[in-house]
């Protein structure tokens, strides 16, 4: 959806295992983005981007 997301996911996935790292070793957090289309964007004003994509078999299929 912007220029950094994914440089943005990085970072709170690294901020995120810092943390859960302090409470429990086990833990592995994963972060997700979700990003929604504001409707000033011309190319799909309803799509949804998340980050990183979900593998094959967890993606939508559209409805024909």
């Amino acid at each position: 959806m912007w220029e950094h997301q994914s440089l943005f996911r990085v970072s709170a996935q690294l901020f995120a295992e810092g943390i859960f790292n302090l409470l429990d070793r086990n833990l592995r957090p994963e972060v997700f983005l979700v990003g929604f289309a504001s409707a000033k964007e011309a190319d799909d004003p309803a799509a949804v981007v998340v980050e990183p994509p979900p593998p094959a078999m967890l993606r939508p299929t559209s409805r024909t």
